[in-house]
């Protein structure tokens, strides 16, 4: 299964992190990439965690996937790792 921490561009070690913020949130991290990265703009928890530069880039790798859907993404790949397991 592809989770949305595999198609983004922030550092693995950051993943537990984010997936806190996005349980703290009430969300899921799917719904922090592209439109949703601006609740994690506003979160000085995050912020005062990671500090500014790192935050900057978390915030700007979340926003960099604006132009797709996660979900959409998601299925195009598990599409291509299925195709090339069977073939």
């Amino acid at each position: 299964m592809i989770q949305a921490t595999d198609i983004i561009g922030i550092h693995p070690e950051r993943y537990p992190l984010l997936e806190k913020l996005a349980a703290r949130l009430g969300k899921n991290v799917g719904e922090l990439v592209g439109p949703g990265a601006a609740l994690v703009k506003r979160d000085a928890q995050l912020r005062a965690q990671v500090g500014q530069f790192t935050f900057d880039d978390i915030v700007k790798e979340l926003e960099r996937s604006r132009g797709y859907s996660y979900n959409e993404s998601c299925s195009a790949l598990e599409e291509e790792d299925r195709a090339n397991r069977d073939g």
